[in-house]
Order: C-alpha cells, then sequence, then structure tokens
C-alpha cells in the first residue's frame, strides 16, 4: 500500500503545472486508475489463479519524444476456502482425512511495477477507414520491464503458512484511449507480463482491464 501511495504522489507531481512546462516545452501524459482481472498459470497458481486486481498507470512524453515512458503499478489478489485444497509453493497438507474432510483457506497476492514506454498512435486517419473521423480514438501500445512480488497464504489443520517471494520479468501491451474532454479519458488495455527469474516465473499472466484518469 505505501508503494501505491509513493508511486500516486510521483505521478501526481508529475503532472502538475509546474512540470507540464519547461522553458516553453511542452510535456503531455496520463494518470489513469485500472479495475480488471488477471489471469495466472492454473498449473502454478490453482486454485487462486483468476484474481481481481486494481492498479494506476501513467505515462509521460515531451512534445519532441517519439515515445513516452511509463510508470504502471498493478496488484491483484485471490482467496477461497475449500477441502483438500494447497498450492505448489507451500508445505501445506492437503486436507482429506476420510470423515473429517477439514478446511483449508488460500489466499495470494502479486504486485507488479512495470517500467518502459509506450507509443500511442494520436495521427491516425480515421476517416480514410470509417465514415466518421475518430480523433479523440487513441490506440497505444507498450513494453518494458517488470519488479513482481508474490505472496501466497494457507491456513489448514491449525497450520499457518506463508511464502513472499521477489523476481523480475517482462511486460507488453495493447490498448484503446478515448479522451472525452479535454482532460479525462477512458479505455482498456491489454497486458501480458512474464517472470525472467525462477522466483517470478508464474508471477506474470494476462491483464485485462479497464481505465479512467487524467489527461495532461
Amino acid at each position: 500500500m505505501r508503494k501505491a501511495v509513493w508511486i500516486l504522489g510521483l505521478m501526481l507531481t508529475l503532472a502538475s503545472p509546474s512540470w507540464a512546462y519547461d522553458e516553453g516545452n511542452l510535456f503531455t501524459g496520463n494518470v489513469n486508475f485500472v479495475l480488471g482481472v488477471k489471469e495466472l498459470s492454473k498449473g502454478a497458481w490453482a486454485p487462486i489463479n483468476s484474481q481481481g486486481e486494481m492498479g494506476i498507470k501513467m505515462d509521460l512524453k515531451h512534445e519532441d519524444w517519439p515515445i513516452s515512458v511509463v510508470i504502471d503499478y498493478y496488484r491483484s489478489e485471490a482467496k477461497t476456502d475449500g477441502s483438500c485444497l494447497s498450492h505448489d509453493r507451500l508445505v501445506l497438507p492437503q486436507v482429506c482425512t476420510v470423515g473429517s474432510p477439514g478446511t483449508t483457506h488460500l489466499e495470494g497476492e502479486i504486485t507488479e511495477l512495470n517500467l518502459g514506454i509506450r507509443h500511442s498512435f494520436e495521427e491516425i486517419p480515421w476517416g480514410e477507414y470509417l465514415p466518421v473521423q475518430l480523433t479523440h480514438l487513441r490506440p497505444f501500445v507498450g513494453a518494458g520491464f517488470s519488479l513482481l512480488r508474490s505472496t501466497v497464504r494457507g491456513t489448514g489443520l491449525g497450520i499457518n503458512e506463508s511464502k513472499s517471494e521477489n523476481g523480475t520479468g517482462m511486460w507488453g501491451e495493447v490498448g484503446i484511449a478515448y479522451l472525452l474532454s479535454t482532460h479525462f479519458n477512458i479505455g482498456f488495455n491489454v497486458v501480458g507480463s512474464g517472470g525472467l527469474t525462477s522466483s517470478a516465473q508464474d508471477d506474470g499472466g494476462v491483464h485485462l482491464g479497464i481505465f479512467a484518469g487524467y489527461h495532461f
């Protein structure tokens, strides 16, 4: 949570009017809040492989730059209760005693800090392909480097267990933003991420999200 607050503070500072101008040179960018889901590997994360997700997306671009620099932060989590549950990262015993199945509680969360670049296609001649000119519709692509942290917790037969791991990875995305007004935009994106280190090789996944936020 503290990391998310720190990142949000940095984003708002970069979006402030004092940052938007540097000796007459214009900076533009976006600060968006994301709501969506993250799908992880069933083999490594079942039965908590489908996770709800929230995040913050930020990009900043100077008028002379062909691309934007990106800081995105995502946090996903899921939890479940049931009999005979286990997880690959825990030694928590499967509670399957005949006549006394018991209950296992599992929960997991992943934070993902994505740094990289993003390109927005702002000058597409939509009128050549469609009957209307969609000047406010802006597809975008991005890619970069990820810092991942995962935590899995389990409880069963009176045993409490937790394991956290850190790792690095890569990410890539496609999406579409629509400017509703001069300073407000909405959109959706699809992000694919994957771990490069052994500790994070299963912590990436497919992110599906909608977003809304401030354009400056």
